[in-house]
This record gives structure tokens, sequence and C-alpha cells, in this order.
């Protein structure tokens, strides 16, 4: 996400482009015991005084943060967004529900009361509200839990297109 893409050419071609054909670029993964950011700078250094000693110009020497993934601060910002829509959706669909049992309940009065007249308690009356509102529930998750999984693989397909298109 945050480099260019490479490709790779024989140093024939880089010799076509006018282009040295030393290498230019050192990338070195450090032991995963050295945690510490004091630790990979003197290894940073240690490394860069040895290219230098062989003859060579070192311009720049990048040490990441110790434990922070590379993209971290362009994905973490994303993932904010995405749970606030998730707390967001979770709250539209409560109200949703809601709505939904406050019109079966209005349309459905009668009925109840001809429940009640023939010696229904309140509590039996409730349970087949509540049972409903059961089944509702696990109709939507049986539409929603195939449709996320889709959404899910549909995105990270996309994102793994994007990242090594670049």
């Amino acid at each position: 996400m945050e480099r260019p893409g490479h490709r790779y050419i024989s140093r024939d071609t880089l010799d076509w482009f006018g282009v040295s054909r030393d290498f230019d670029e050192l990338q070195v993964v450090a032991a995963a015991r050295i945690l510490s950011r004091d630790e990979l700078t003197l290894l940073a250094q240690k490394i860069r005084a040895k290219v230098e000693k062989s003859g060579r110009t070192v311009y720049y020497t990048y040490i990441p943060p110790p434990g922070k993934h590379p993209a971290g601060e362009t994905v973490e910002p994303i993932l904010m967004v995405l749970g606030i829509l998730g707390i967001l959706a979770l709250v539209l669909s409560g109200f949703l529900v809601v709505n939904t049992m406050q019109a079966l309940l209005t349309q459905q009065v009668r009925q109840m009361g001809i429940m009640k007249a023939i010696g229904a308690r309140n509590d039996q009356i409730i349970g087949i509200y509540m049972g409903m509102v059961l089944a509702f529930g696990l109709l939507s998750l049986a539409v929603a839990v195939p449709l996320g999984a889709l959404g899910a693989r549909a995105s990270r397909s996309t994102w793994a297109t994007c990242s090594t298109s670049m």
C-alpha cells in the first residue's frame, strides 16, 4: 500500500537503460528478539558502518517503529470508521426491530384482546411475540451472515488485487 510496484529486470537491461548495475537498496530484517528502538538503531549503525567500510555511500537509514505494522497509520482510521459504522448499523437495526414490533402489536390489539378473553396470561402473550422477534432475528441472521461473508470475500479480493498491482 505504501510503496510503488517492483519489477525485476536483468543487469543487461539496466545497462541498456543507462542505470548502474550495482544494487542501490539494502533491506535488513532484525531477529525477533530485538524489540527496542535503541537496539534497532545500534544494529542499523553497525550495518551502516560495515557498508561504508566497503567503499559504498549510505544516503539514508530508515528504522520503522518496532512492533507496528507499516500500514498501521493508514489502516487504523479506516478500521475506526468501520467500527463506528457497525455500531451505527446495530443501533439503527434495533430501532427497526422496535418499530416493526410496535406496528405488529398495534395491528394485533384485537387478537390479544381475544386471547385475554379466553384466559391467556400476560407471560403467554409476551412469549408468543418474543418468539416472533426471535424468529425474525434468526431469519435476518440467516440472510446477513452469508451476504456478509460474500461482501468480506469481495472486499478482501479487491484489496489484495489493489495491493499487488501497485
